[in-house]
């Protein structure tokens, strides 16, 4: 920011918001709300606004990595995919009690500073975002692979949501690949479908505790 002489980033957002008024109007109400997150896992979002004719948020500059970059050399240590899941789970549990849905957590949306925190960021971007998948109906979604059943039904979103994604995140995280592999529309059927495989049978050394979480995540039932 030149005001603040700090480094920050900045998203801008697909043009489509600002061709509603209504669109705009809920966007910058959503904006402004998801300023007022604080958790040591959450990015901050710094300011927001519409110039040029295109719609922004700029964010704290996190300089590190992504959840992703580390899950392409492989899954996580325990300890480590325990203690990212956890930051991950504060981020929500701040943001839920404040009524604001993240709506795409995945790998790419979490942060990895230079001293090893993880940091959520794009809070409610999905709902903006020209990227996203959308049902016949129209409604928008998320990444297919951390997708809820319910989404994927076309039922109301909530919190439970982000739960499910986290639990597809976490499986991840311990095992290396998504509980659901496949073309888009079969991960669609596995999420609302199919028993996820169990953990032990791709990888040794997760506690027992720890499988039962994370099934308990990946429930079909909201």
């Amino acid at each position: 920011e030149r005001a603040l002489k700090r480094p920050a980033a900045v998203k801008l957002l697909h043009a489509h918001v600002l061709s509603d008024p209504e669109q705009l109007e809920r966007f910058v109400a959503e904006a402004r709300l998801t300023a007022t997150l604080r958790h040591p896992a959450i990015v901050l979002v710094l300011d927001h606004g519409v110039e040029d004719g295109r719609a922004w948020i700029a964010y704290e500059f996190v300089a590190g990595s992504t959840l992703r970059r580390m899950l392409d050399e492989g899954p996580l240590p325990l300890e480590r995919a325990l203690r990212a899941a956890a930051d991950v789970a504060g981020a929500l549990e701040v943001a839920h009690a404040r009524g604001v849905l993240h709506r795409d957590i995945k790998p790419e949306n979490v942060l990895v500073a230079e001293d090893g925190a993880f940091k959520l960021t794009d809070f409610g971007i999905a709902k903006w975002s020209a990227s996203q998948v959308r049902t016949a109906t129209g409604v928008l979604l998320g990444t297919p692979a951390y997708l809820s059943p319910e989404l994927i039904r076309g039922e109301p979103l909530t919190a439970s949501a982000d739960l499910y994604a986290l639990g597809c995140v976490f499986f991840e995280l311990l095992t290396g690949r998504p509980p659901f592999v496949g073309t888009r529309d079969a991960v669609f059927r596995q999420h609302v479908e199919a028993r996820p495989p169990a953990i032990a049978e791709l990888c040794d050394g997760v506690p027992a505790e720890v499988e039962r979480l994370v099934a308990a995540l990946l429930a079909k039932a909201p």
